[in-house]
């Protein structure tokens, strides 16, 4: 993204809600369901970023990932210290 290249954005994307998805999973979060939303969110942000970047929308591409980034720090924040 920092460098322009929003080809592979949606690889990167994808990985991305495919790695929380698994944690979330792994850890038992559809029992809290502030984690469970914020799981949500990755997933929307990630179909996002797959059609900004699909389109060439580098800025709507930047602004997106800050969201997803502020989800994730949201996430670790909620998940606490291991």
């Amino acid at each position: 993204i920092q460098n322009g290249q929003l080809k592979d954005v949606h690889h990167l994307a994808f990985g991305i809600r495919d790695l929380v998805g698994a944690l979330a999973k792994q850890a038992g979060v559809a029992a809290a369901p502030p984690l469970a939303g914020m799981v949500e969110q990755v997933k929307a942000s990630a179909t996002k970023l797959d059609a900004l970047g699909d389109a060439g929308n580098l800025s709507g591409t930047q602004e997106e990932y800050a969201k997803l980034e502020t989800v994730l720090k949201a996430i670790k924040s909620a998940a606490g210290p291991r």
